[in-house]
């Protein structure tokens, strides 16, 4: 069951009498509990580019730092890899 699906559950269970009180608390906990699905991938198999700039907006910006060229390439491919973005982590490899 995905979430909408757990949430619809319970208006049902809340609609029917199951449950005879509110349950905004409990579809709370399940948006706190229950991860957050990223929208599907296109036929072409890449998600719009506001999914990219939706996460990136939640990172703050640092500071320039004074690491090395191929460190900061390696902390990118970590980031390029979380984000699905693989082509581009093994463009970053270190082994070239």
């Amino acid at each position: 069951m995905n979430r909408k699906e757990i949430k619809e559950f319970l208006e049902t269970l809340h609609f029917h009498g199951y449950i005879d009180h509110d349950i905004t608390k409990l579809e709370n906990l399940i948006d706190d509990y229950y991860p957050k699905q990223l929208p599907q991938a296109d036929v072409s198999g890449s998600f719009p580019y506001s999914i990219y700039e939706e996460e990136l907006n939640k990172i703050t910006q640092l500071p320039q730092t004074q690491t090395s060229l191929m460190k900061q390439c390696e902390i990118l491919r970590i980031f390029a890899n979380k984000l699905g973005l693989y082509d581009a982590a093994d463009f970053l490899r270190n082994d070239r």
